[in-house]
């Protein structure tokens, strides 16, 4: 049997017959394979003849508590947690019940983020551990990109309005949790078990780059910049009157037309303009005394409107 020199993190690897049969981080973990295959637990593991320590005897074991290893899986499997949460109440929301076909469709990315998110948390535990999947670094490198990636918007978002929103201490929190992440991921390398690292890189970078200008453009820039026109008119009729009575009715014609791409809402009813040619007409008779010194009539047309895009109003 032979028991190789720690590697960079102090685990051990441990061959029989040319085989390896296991990977240890102490000598406790060392007995326990040793137990799975049938070997007597008072072996002699001092015994030379019997095992043949490399880069260290039965004493050296960098990790032996692994109290620092146990941190990081630790911190890593909390801010991917918190990462998961946020990315999947966003996209819930967005995916069920956003006012748009872009927005819904942020949504769904959203909740597939949430969904990688979910799998790099065995991925860290694995990769911190045993490492049985090579890519298991590559999987936490791409959740924590993502995490950082997400959390800069939202944080450049909430300087833009300046909003009293206490899950900024969350977007912050995260952020942070992001940078100490990437630092520990890029300081141990993991791209090295991917094949084709730069092609990976490459890949991840351009499909970052590209979901984030689709993002800004279809959430930020358009809805900023569509223009909404409305046509509004009012119009008197021929004024009547009757003989029986002391008042002049006067016809007035109300007209409003959304002409704009956008679909609006006039809040001081309940009619709803829809679309770009849906038309809102009401006919209303004003009535004036006989006898008055009005010697013109001018009517105003006015409505508070809400942009579908921007808000709902309740039933």
């Amino acid at each position: 049997m032979v028991v190789e020199p720690p590697d960079g993190r102090g685990l051990r690897r441990i061959t029989i017959k040319g085989e390896v049969v296991g990977t240890a981080w102490s000598l406790r973990d060392l007995r326990k394979i040793l137990g799975r295959l049938d070997y007597p637990e008072d072996m002699d593991l001092d015994d030379h003849s019997q095992v043949d320590w490399r880069g260290g005897d039965s004493s050296v074991w960098p990790d032996d508590r692994g109290w620092k290893r146990h941190v990081v899986v630790a911190l890593m499997l909390v801010g991917l947690l918190g990462s998961l949460a946020l990315h999947a109440v966003i996209g819930w929301a967005d995916a069920l019940g956003a006012l748009t076909f872009a927005q819904r469709l942020v949504g769904v990315l959203f909740l597939l983020a949430a969904l990688v998110q979910a799998v790099a948390l065995p991925a860290a535990v694995d990769h911190w551990g045993s490492r049985q999947v090579r890519l298991s670094g590559a999987l936490v490198l791409l959740s924590v990109l993502m995490t950082l990636a997400t959390t800069t918007l939202l944080l450049f978002l909430w300087l833009q309005e300046r909003e009293r929103v206490a899950a900024v201490l969350l977007f912050l929190a995260l952020w942070l949790w992001a940078l100490w992440a990437l630092r520990v991921l890029i300081r141990e390398k993991v791209w090295r078990g991917i094949p084709h690292p730069r092609r990976f890189a490459a890949g991840v970078t351009v499909t970052a780059l590209l979901t984030a200008l689709s993002l800004g453009y279809s959430s930020i820039y358009q809805p900023l910049v569509a223009p909404y026109h409305v046509i509004l008119n009012a119009e008197f009729g021929t004024p009547r009157t009757d003989a029986d009575s002391p008042y002049i009715h006067v016809p007035l014609k109300l007209y409003a037309k959304n002409d704009g791409g956008i679909p609006l809402y006039i809040v001081v009813d309940d009619f709803t303009v829809y679309g770009k040619s849906v038309e809102f007409k009401m006919e209303q008779v004003v009535t004036l005394p006989k006898r008055t010194d009005y010697q013109t009539l001018n009517a105003v047309l006015q409505f508070a409107m809400l942009r579908q895009d921007r808000g709902k109003l309740d039933e």
